[in-house]
C-alpha cells in the first residue's frame, strides 16, 4: 500500500482523534462532547447545541475546520483519480489487447485456464517460440490471467463469436483442457467448423468421450487420469525408463530440442536414405521414428530411404536447429 492510500486511511481518523483530545483539554467538556463537536466541526454540520467558548477553543476549531476540509477534498480527488485511471487502464488495455489479438497468426488458442489450461499456457510462454492467447469465462480467473500478461478473452469457448475472436481462422492449434465433456465436445464441432486446416487437442474423461471427440474432429484426445496413472505404474515398475523419458524432455536437456518435419516433393532428401542425408554426421540430429501415412516406422535403420509425405520426427541440438530445418524443410 502506497503513501496516498495510507493517508486517505489514518489522515481522517488521526484529525478526530486530535480534535477530540483538543477540545476536551481547551474546552474541558467530556470525551463524548469532544467528539460530538470533532465530528461537527469537521463535517461543518455545526448544529450549534455544542460550541467552543473559549478563545482558545475558537483558534483550535479554525484548524480542525480547515484541516477537516482539506482531508476530504484530498480524499475525493484520490477516490475519483482511482476510478478515472482504473476505467482508462481497463479501456486502453482492452483496445490495447484487441489490436494484439488481431495481428497474431499461426497461434494456439487455449480454452480455459484450470489447473491443466495454466500449465499448458506456462509451458508454452516459457518456451518463448509461441503466440497464445487463453479463453475464459470465469471472472476471479480472467483477473489471475490479467496479472500474467498474457493475452486473454473474457469469454465463453463454446460460442462461435468468441472463438472469431480469438483468431481462429488464423490460429495454428487449438487445445481445450475444460473439464467438462460437453463443453469440450461443443468447443471441437465449433473449431473444426470455423477452421478445417487446425490443429485440435481436446481434454477427456473415458473411453466413449475420447471416440466421440476423434469422430468430431479433433485430432488427439489426451485423457490426464489415463495418462497420469501410467506413468505412475511406469514410474513403480521400470523407473529407469521414465527418467530417460525426463532426461529427453526440455526440462531434462536444455541443450535439445524435438522437431518434426513434413518432406514434400522438393526437399533435398527426398528418395534418400537417411545414413544418405548425413543429418547424424553433420548436425548430430537422431531421427527416433519416421510417420509414413499411418504407420510409424521406430528407431529407422540407416538403409531406410525417406519418401515424399513422411514426417521425420528427431532430436536435435538446439544450435543446429534453423540449419537443419532450412536443409529438410518446414517444421510442423
Amino acid at each position: 500500500m502506497d503513501k496516498k492510500s495510507v493517508f486517505v486511511l489514518i489522515g481522517p481518523i488521526v484529525l478526530l482523534i486530535i480534535g477530540t483530545l483538543g477540545y476536551h483539554y481547551i474546552e474541558q467538556l467530556s470525551f463524548i462532547d469532544s467528539l460530538y463537536l470533532t465530528s461537527s466541526t469537521i463535517t461543518t454540520v455545526g448544529y450549534g447545541d455544542i460550541h467552543p467558548n473559549s478563545t482558545g477553543g475558537k483558534i483550535f476549531s479554525l484548524f480542525i475546520m480547515f484541516g477537516g476540509i482539506g482531508i476530504v477534498l484530498y480524499t475525493l480527488t484520490f477516490i475519483m483519480n482511482f476510478i478515472v485511471e482504473g476505467e482508462l487502464k481497463n479501456i486502453y488495455g482492452g483496445r490495447k489487447m484487441e489490436a494484439s489479438l488481431k495481428k497474431l497468426k499461426n497461434h494456439y488458442i487455449i480454452c480455459g485456464y484450470g489447473n491443466v489450461g495454466e500449465r499448458i499456457a506456462k509451458r508454452l510462454r516459457e518456451s518463448k517460440k509461441f503466440d497464445i492467447v487463453v479463453i475464459e469465462k470465469n471472472k476471479q480467473t480472467c483477473d489471475k490471467i490479467k496479472l500474467t500478461n498474457i493475452p486473454y478473452i473474457d469469454g465463453d469457448a463454446t460460442d462461435e463469436k468468441i472463438l472469431i475472436e480469438a483468431g481462429i481462422t488464423n490460429a495454428k492449434g487449438l487445445v481445450t483442457s475444460i473439464l467438462d465433456d460437453a463443453e469440450n465436445v461443443y468447443i471441437v464441432i465449433t473449431a473444426r467448423s470455423l477452421n478445417p486446416n487446425l490443429h485440435i487437442v481436446a481434454r477427456g474423461s473415458s473411453d466413449k468421450v475420447r471416440e466421440k471427440l476423434y469422430r468430431i474432429g479433433a485430432n488427439r484426445v489426451i485423457m490426464p487420469d489415463d495418462i497420469g496413472a501410467r506413468i505412475m505404474a511406469e514410474s513403480l515398475t521400470r523407473p529407469y525408463i521414465i527418467d530417460f523419458m525426463d532426461s529427453m524432455t526440455e526440462e531434462g536437456d536444455i541443450n535439445t530440442e524435438f522437431i518434426s518435419v513434413k518432406i514434400d516433393k522438393d526437399s533435398k532428401v527426398k528418395d534418400q536414405t537417411i545414413k544418405e542425408t548425413k543429418l547424424g554426421e553433420t548436425y548430430g540430429a537422431f531421427i527416433m521414428y519416421v510417420k509414413r501415412g499411418d504407420k510409424y516406422l521406430n528407431s529407422p535403420r540407416a538403409e531406410t530411404k525417406i519418401e515424399e509425405g513422411d514426417v521425420l520426427t528427431m532430436r536435435v541440438p538446439k544450435e543446429f536447429e534453423k540449419e537443419i530445418l532450412e536443409y529438410l524443410g518446414k517444421k510442423i
